[in-house]
């Protein structure tokens, strides 16, 4: 939405420009920047994208219902986070460490024999620690990233948009009209709301990774298992909201 918005507003810059030539170069302008901060937002979905993954894994471990394809779901399941491992670490940097995926292993191995409750129990036990890595990684990674870059691009966005709108519109009364005034209110509400939503992400990232880590101590603690299948789904629900 951020990119949408400073897309937008190199458009009104390229508006002002009396000469063609000098329009379309502005105009290609703005559609490089464009693509520059989509790739950027690529690599903040590469993080997301990871957590749903390990979410639905989780969710598999510390489910109440019994089923006879228990093994395969769970091994399917280590497959797509195996894979969205790999994908995070050729788009982000520092990256998960390699050990992750004898980890994933171990747990389909698990998820193969015994019965459903105890081999969800064994699982979790192999999987969190490591997973934990993950999960401290990316919201390291993700917090640095929406309380530095992403809120100095929006701050930045902001302030040329009013900046070009002053010089553009308010300062050539022929051009001051219903349009453009609604132009002006709607963009403006919605950089706020891009920014209340920053904020909201910035906070979310960071309250699941605490639960995380409290999972991961409850865990060392040989702390009651039913209490730890209890907070992997509050775990689950807030990874995926």
């Amino acid at each position: 939405k951020a990119q949408e918005l400073h897309f937008n507003n190199n458009i009104l810059e390229a508006s002002a420009v009396s000469d063609a030539a000098l329009a379309m170069l502005s105009l290609r302008k703005a559609t490089a920047e464009y693509d520059t901060g989509i790739a950027y937002s690529k690599r903040i979905n590469t993080s997301l994208h990871l957590i749903q993954r390990y979410a639905a894994l989780l969710a598999q471990l510390s489910s109440d219902s019994y089923y006879n394809d228990f093994g395969e779901n769970t091994k399917d399941l280590c497959t797509n986070l195996g894979s969205a491992v790999d994908s995070f670490n050729a788009r982000v940097a520092p990256q998960l460490p390699p050990s992750i995926g004898g980890v994933l292993v171990q747990v389909i191995k698990i998820a193969g024999t015994g019965i459903v409750r105890i081999k969800q129990a064994k699982a979790l036990k192999k999987l969190i620690p490591v997973a934990d890595t993950i999960i401290q990684t990316i919201k390291n990674n993700l917090v640095n990233v929406f309380s530095g870059d992403v809120k100095q691009l929006l701050e930045s966005y902001r302030q040329s948009f009013e900046s070009d709108f002053q010089i553009i519109i308010l300062s050539n009364p022929s051009r001051i009209d219903y349009s453009s005034l609604h132009m002006y209110a709607t963009t403006i509400s919605d950089f706020a709301a891009v920014e209340s939503l920053r904020q909201k992400c910035t906070r979310l990232v960071s309250k699941m990774a605490a639960a995380h880590q409290e999972i991961k101590e409850s865990l060392a603690k040989k702390e009651n298992l039913k209490e730890m299948f209890g907070a992997t789904k509050d775990f689950v629900t807030d990874a995926t909201q």
